[in-house]
């Protein structure tokens, strides 16, 4: 799991809004997707449940990096941005024809043949209260960064780090 500024394409970044109060955002990477739209809202929906899943991580170790033991999602807003293109491949196509004829080309381009394609990209956002003690409705926050962590062993974030950016 990376920020957002270091990655570029995909990660977290959060806003710091007052002493508890951050708002947590995940970024998903890009991903293919089906045209139908159908087929595409079933594929939107496991990627913002990664977009919330990893949204929460970064909550947790907000908090346990600052010493809090729980956390509370006051808010949270999903988001699928879908993007389709009719794609025009610049260029030339396969040779045909033969030597005695002469050999020829077809073109590509704006009037030759077109394909579509479709990209889909979750995002979540949490506005979150690092709490003191654990309230009702609140989550562990050791606890939520374990499981998640465990979850996504492949994101291997480390426990309440937050990179120093300088510019």
């Amino acid at each position: 799991m990376s920020p957002l500024a270091l990655a570029f394409d995909y990660g977290y970044e959060e806003t710091k809004l007052s002493a508890r109060y951050y708002r947590v955002s995940y970024l998903g990477p890009i991903q293919r997707a089906s045209l139908r739209k159908d087929e595409r809202e079933k594929e939107a929906e496991p990627a913002g449940a990664l977009a919330e899943d990893l949204a929460m991580w970064r909550a947790a170790e907000l908090a346990t990096g600052q010493g809090y033991p729980a956390f509370t999602i006051v808010d949270t807003e999903s988001e699928i941005e879908v993007t389709i293109e009719d794609i025009a491949p610049i260029g030339y196509g396969p040779v045909y024809g033969s030597p005695h004829y002469g050999w020829r080309s077809r073109r590509l381009g704006p009037s030759g043949p077109r394909y579509r394609t479709a990209r889909l990209r979750a995002k979540a956002t949490l506005l979150v209260v690092l709490e003191d003690e654990a309230v009702e409705g609140a989550y562990d926050a050791a606890e939520t960064a374990r499981r998640l962590r465990a979850q996504y062993s492949d994101a291997k974030a480390k426990p309440a780090e937050t990179p120093e950016l300088t510019y």
